[in-house]
């Protein structure tokens, strides 16, 4: 999905093509014209409510086109997911179950919403939850889930799923910000669980300071989020927040939100906040200086070198994806939670 939009006079304009997904407003201010191909990406931040956003962007049909056919391929190089990809998932998925344990019971029906190759499916699936379904746009990916997996995952988008009240609890791992209408997914979602049903979900955080400030932006992401403007669209869309984290490792956010009996339709962000001032003094800070000058760039890039030949010569050793989900779930007694994740759980209210 490339911006296809060549020079426009929108440019610093402090008006927005898109109304602001949390709060309608359309004053913004223009944080960046290029994405991290130095190719043109009009990125904006919302005067009002500080969330930013892609401002313009493809066309709908273009949208649900390049993710039900390009973008895994566009991202991963490959239509199917490569062992050493599927071995660092199926450890993913081992934290993302450590985040939801306390509140998952073995009768449950979960739905994880951008499910991928499926991984995440299978490994609940092999701690002994029998009630999980992943939907997954991307036909390719999805048919990979079914087919060496063997996990139940369906091709649909999110607005194409008809199953409404079923689901106690439904995850998004790094989905929301690929979304066209992020409030209106959530409201979706709101209407797929049951009463008090909750939701499990992980965005890149718009205030992570261990990035190249000329990588943050690219066209995939037509949203990014702050903690108080994923908190927002969660109230606006009838959610109770119950826990936010952000991970120290990688600065994500990470939140447990609860459903309530109210849409959220009434509740509105808090007049007179300073997010978009604060958020835009904390951006202009980290300059690409700053970024080389420190020691994260390069201990992220050895570290990286080095976990990739090491997922490779232990997914090679475990064979078939499934083979390499089972050996890294039947290896979890040995595998111990990182700390942050236990911090987590302690401030769970």
């Amino acid at each position: 999905m490339k911006p296809g939009i060549k020079n426009t006079p929108l440019l610093l304009s402090p008006n927005s093509v898109i109304p602001c997904n949390l709060c309608r407003s359309q004053q913004v201010e223009v944080l960046s014209l290029t994405d991290r191909k130095r190719r043109y990406l009009r990125t904006v931040i919302c005067k009002k409510c500080g969330l930013i956003w892609c401002d313009p962007r493809p066309a709908t049909h273009d949208i649900r086109h390049f993710y039900a056919t390009g973008y895994r391929k566009t991202y991963k190089g490959s239509c199917k997911p490569k062992p050493k990809h599927i071995l660092r998932d199926a450890y993913e998925a081992l934290r993302r179950y450590d985040f939801l344990a306390e509140i998952l019971r073995r009768d449950d029906h979960v739905l994880d919403i951008g499910a991928g190759s499926g991984v995440f499916v299978r490994v609940l699936t092999e701690l002994g939850y029998s009630s999980v379904t992943g939907i997954e746009p991307d036909e390719h990916y999805a048919a990979f889930a079914q087919e060496s997996l063997r996990a139940e995952v369906e091709n649909s988008f999110l607005q194409d799923f008809q199953k409404r009240n079923r689901f106690r609890l439904a995850t998004m791992h790094h989905v929301l910000e690929h979304l066209e209408n992020p409030l209106a997914a959530l409201r979706l979602i709101h209407g797929l669980l049951q009463p008090h049903g909750c939701l499990a979900l992980e965005v890149p955080n718009a205030l992570d300071m261990r990035q190249d400030p000329l990588n943050r932006y690219h066209a995939a992401h037509l949203y990014t989020f702050t903690p108080e403007t994923l908190e927002w669209m969660g109230r606006k869309a009838g959610f109770a927040l119950r826990i936010l984290h952000i991970a120290p490792a990688h600065g994500n956010i990470m939140a447990l939100f609860q459903k309530q009996e109210s849409s959220g339709m009434e509740w509105d962000i808090p007049t007179g906040n300073d997010n978009c001032a604060r958020t835009m003094e904390a951006l202009r800070e980290y300059t690409t200086l700053k970024h080389f000058t420190s020691r994260g760039p390069y201990l992220k890039f050895f570290g990286s070198a080095m976990k990739s030949v090491a997922e490779k010569i232990a997914a090679t050793a475990a064979g078939e994806p499934e083979e390499i989900v089972r050996s890294v779930v039947s290896k979890r007694n040995g595998w111990r939670c990182p700390p942050f994740i236990a911090r987590y759980y302690l401030e769970r209210s």
